[in-house]
């Protein structure tokens, strides 16, 4: 804590990741909802309503049921497995906030909740990908009728994204007054903090990029849009740019602007993720078109797909791992930054043990009915008919 307060600033310097860190799932979420659409679509004048059903329906059946099922253990048999002095207040709380709020789970408005009785608190960013999913859905339908409307819309959405962030944070929310004992308390400034953090209006550029970056990528599929040496060099350096002053950008408004400081962090926090997504979105981008060099090799290896098919289920198991380890502390512990790695190494790695379990026994049998279930039929080819 004492570190924190005293020098904040660069004991936390990539504090702005706490803004970005989830802006890559919306991101390819809507980017491939929107390279799959247009596909489907190709050749079609108007896309049918069941085809934007179907698909969203498929999403639901995606997501619920391991959702569904860390829902139910949270609410009934975590609490049972263990005990100890600290496990009634770690683990016992989420017990009985699940007990009495675990439907507004299962219909994706969770986020809407407050933090403090929110079921699972991290599992808002699953509410607020569904509602981006009809949002993208009405859009890509609208724009595929109408592509010359296309731009005062997105750029409407983003305009509203920008409005009213500034509008929920300016002279109600103090970003620069987060010392840990705030959070313990749950001070009415924390709880701002996080009802505006875990809104959809806040998190837009994510499924706004994806929604761009894709219909992108489905223009220039079979063409080459970085060609020479020196726009790869661009690309490269414009990328990594736009991602690094995101995260870094908040620690250098705390340490520079010590009046100012929560006007910056709230300007910060309007544009923050917007550049974050425009950097990971044309980094993404450069990669389909095949640069990247190493990362791109390491990203197609047969050990990162493995791992990219348990990311869902270890997102999911990571807060009850974490829980779990906190509650069957019997003494205190001392903390410094290698025990912290290491106890973030070991989380991480339990997290997907557990994802093991899950994908393999609920996501992926029921994934496989979904698909089979809900196969979409092509798309009636209406471009013959004219008036």
């Amino acid at each position: 804590m004492e570190a924190q307060r005293d020098n904040r600033a660069s004991h936390f310097l990539f504090v702005g990741i706490e803004f970005t860190i989830l802006q890559p799932f919306f991101l390819i979420s809507a980017w491939l909802l929107t390279y799959t659409f247009c596909i489907d679509s190709e050749g079609k004048k108007i896309v049918p309503i069941s085809y934007c059903i179907k698909k969203f329906c498929s999403r639901i059946f995606r997501l619920t049921p391991s959702m569904a099922v860390v829902v139910l253990f949270t609410a009934t048999w975590l609490p049972h497995i263990s005990d100890g002095p600290l496990w009634g207040i770690i683990v016992e709380h989420d017990y009985n906030i699940c007990r009495k709020n675990w439907w507004t789970n299962l219909l994706y408005i969770n986020n809407f909740v407050p933090s403090y009785d929110m079921c699972s608190p991290h599992l808002w960013s699953l509410s607020v990908d569904i509602q981006f999913y009809v949002v993208a859905l009405i859009v890509l339908w609208f724009l595929w009728k109408s592509p010359e409307e296309a731009g005062w819309l997105v750029g409407s959405i983003w305009s509203y994204h920008i409005v009213y962030t500034f509008y929920r944070t300016y002279g109600k929310v103090n970003y620069t007054d987060r010392s840990p004992e705030r959070m313990l308390q749950k001070s009415d400034n924390i709880m701002e903090v996080l009802r505006v953090y875990k809104l959809a209006s806040s998190n837009l550029p994510g499924v706004l990029g994806g929604v761009v970056y894709g219909f992108i990528s489905y223009k220039y599929r079979n063409r080459k849009i970085v060609t020479k040496k020196i726009y790869r060099v661009v690309w490269w350096i414009l990328s990594w740019a736009c991602m690094l002053i995101a995260i870094t950008l908040p620690a250098i408004i705390l340490r520079s602007f010590k009046e100012r400081g929560n006007d910056m962090y709230i300007f910060y926090v309007c544009v923050g993720r917007t550049l974050y997504v425009f950097g990971c979105g044309l980094f993404i981008l450069g990669m389909t078109q095949g640069n990247g060099g190493i990362i791109r090799n390491i990203c197609k290896s047969s050990p990162v797909n493995i791992l990219g098919r348990l990311t869902y289920g270890a997102y999911l198991m990571h807060p009850i791992v974490l829980r779990v380890k906190k509650g069957l502390i019997r003494t205190p512990n001392f903390l410094n930054s290698y025990l912290l790695i290491f106890d973030c190494v070991e989380s991480i790695a339990w997290s997907f043990l557990m994802s093991v379990f899950l994908t393999l026994f609920f996501e992926m049998p029921i994934k496989e009915i979904v698909l089979r279930v809900l196969k979409s039929p092509p798309l009636p080819d209406t471009s013959h008919k004219t008036k």
